[in-house]
């Protein structure tokens, strides 16, 4: 919609202007600047929004991803820690329903 707007504001900046009377020709160029000026304001606001969603997005994942807590087995003991601050070659305990933020092999594994 907005390149047919832009198209348009655009032919209308040409017709008008090429089509003009000498005395009217000054402004005869009004109509197309002033839909290339709402193009501008509704693609910028999209952006934005679009921008300030995305932002929110990020902060609501990085705020889960710190509610989820995950046990390891670090130096002999059991240790929780949250899941970005898992590090290579640790031993983790995972419980039912728990999402896995990691490729690893099962070491021992209960029904229960």
């Amino acid at each position: 919609m907005l390149k047919i707007l832009l198209v348009c504001a655009f032919l209308s900046i040409v017709i008008d202007v090429s089509l003009a009377d000498k005395e009217h020709r000054k402004t005869a160029w009004i109509e197309g600047i002033a839909i290339l000026t709402a193009v501008f304001v509704v693609s910028f606001v999209g952006s934005y929004n679009d921008w300030a969603k995305e932002v929110q997005f990020v902060k609501l994942q990085l705020i889960q991803m710190e509610g989820q807590k995950l046990t390891v087995l670090r130096s002999g003991k059991e240790v929780e820690i949250g899941f970005n601050d898992i590090k290579v070659g640790e031993i983790c305990k995972i419980r039912t329903g728990m999402d896995i933020p990691i490729d690893g092999i099962i070491i021992y594994a209960s029904g229960v």
